[in-house]
Order: structure tokens, then sequence, then C-alpha cells
């Protein structure tokens, strides 16, 4: 009985498009591509089923735009800025008011 009450609170894969769409159209994201350009790859990765295939140098590559020469040894970007992920939305109340007062079809 608790798996099928879980699986009612599970949102379709629809349902989590339109929320990640709904957060990069915030003001944090729109005003920070770097940041968005990361969600969203990160996203776009767990929805076609790679998320456990995300590794430094192709987050690197893929989603920064580096090079393919890009060395995670001299250029720490992809640890900087998952770092800094949880710092901006502990300081982003705008982007928490956004997505709370935001009106869902």
């Amino acid at each position: 009985m608790p798996d099928e009450i879980q699986d009612t609170d599970k949102l379709s894969m629809e349902d989590e498009k339109a929320e990640l769409e709904a957060v990069l159209a915030s003001s944090l994201f729109v005003r920070t591509p770097s940041l968005a350009n990361l969600l969203s790859y990160l996203c776009q990765r767990y929805f076609q089923g790679e998320s456990d295939q995300l590794k430094e140098y192709t987050i690197g590559v893929e989603a920064f735009g580096r090079a393919p020469d890009f060395d995670k040894k001299e250029d720490s970007i992809v640890r900087v800025e998952i770092r800094l992920y949880p710092v901006r939305f502990q300081t982003g109340p705008k982007l928490r008011s956004d997505l709370c007062h935001r009106s869902d079809p």
C-alpha cells in the first residue's frame, strides 16, 4: 500500500520538464546563464536516463563549453559552480518567491 501512495505523488516526466522550464524562467536563472546552463544540462541528462554517466569532464565540455582538451585539474569551473549552487539558492529569496507564487496551469 505505501508504494501505491508514493506512485501517486511522483511527477510525470512532462511535469518535471515543465517545472524545470519554470525554474529556468525565474529571475535568478535569467540573470545567470551559467547557472541555467548547468541546471538544464544536468536535468536533460536525468531525463535521458544518463545521470549515472555524469562526470566532471563531460560537464565541463558539454555544459560549460570548454574545449575537448579541458583539464579539470587546471580549470575548476565545474567544482566551483556545483559548490556555489546551494549558496545561490540560500541567498535567492526572489527565486523562492517567484517559484512559490507562480500560477500552475
